[in-house]
């Protein structure tokens, strides 16, 4: 149940900070710092429980489910860190959509597609689709 939590706070973080450019008002942006933190928190967790299901369920055997999500996972949390400790920095890091303020939304917008990949590969293990 923990792995829902990295998803939804990430795709929020991107959604609030959109909201934030769309409308310019500034508690969109801070919701989307909050959603980010959150996301930190239990992306944390997240790789805490995924690793000790991953052992209980499969006895930590190599898969290719795991094999893509443990460095798109560590990718994720390093980005989400990076996110934060520069927003935390310059809190008006959106104000001007101007060289480094492009690369920030980038770096946010690309939390998008690797948790959804991560999420993809997750529920194959879950949900295991068998070739017929």
């Amino acid at each position: 149940m923990t792995v829902h939590f990295p998803i939804v706070f990430t795709f929020s973080t991107s959604v609030f900070n959109i909201l934030y450019l769309f409308t310019g008002i500034k508690s969109f942006e801070i919701t989307a710092l909050h959603s980010l933190a959150a996301g930190i928190l239990f992306t944390a967790v997240g790789i805490a429980t995924g690793i000790y299901t991953w052992w209980l369920n499969y006895l930590a055997q190599p898969m290719r489910a795991v094999k893509i999500k443990i460095p798109l996972t560590i990718s994720l949390l390093v980005t989400q860190i990076i996110l934060f400790i520069w927003r935390i920095a310059d809190p008006t890091v959106l104000d001007s959509l101007q060289g480094a303020s492009i690369l920030y939304l980038l770096l946010v917008l690309a939390l998008i597609p690797i948790i959804t990949v991560i999420g993809w590969f997750g529920a194959s293990m879950t949900f295991p689709v068998e070739k017929h």
